[in-house]
């Protein structure tokens, strides 16, 4: 992957983690809320969800109150291990709250 590409990528990441805020959090954190796993980001989005970040990009932001009631969460599995979650000696990878839009 060249240099560009490896730093676009990184502003994306962290931008998707700065965007879900408290809300970037561990799987099990996630069902403990009463989360609904949707997959990875990518197979969350083929269903119609959406992160924060892609749904802003579609010109159908976030409101605080679909924040506030998120139930639905992705996984970001190939997130940079420096912005996985540390858990006990455990790094594990983020989960985003996604959010349904139509195409």
């Amino acid at each position: 992957m060249s240099e560009y590409i490896a730093q676009i990528r990184e502003r994306t990441e962290a931008k998707e983690l700065r965007l879900a805020g408290d809300l970037a959090m561990t799987r099990s954190q996630w069902v403990l809320r009463g989360g609904i796993y949707r997959g990875t980001i990518s197979e969350a989005a083929q269903a119609g969800y959406y992160t924060i970040r892609a749904c802003e990009n579609m010109g159908k932001p976030v409101s605080e109150e679909e924040r506030r009631a998120a139930k639905s969460f992705a996984m970001f599995k190939s997130c940079y291990a420096h912005n996985c979650i540390k858990v006990g000696d455990k790094k594990v990878r983020p989960c985003l709250p996604v959010f349904y839009r139509e195409k």
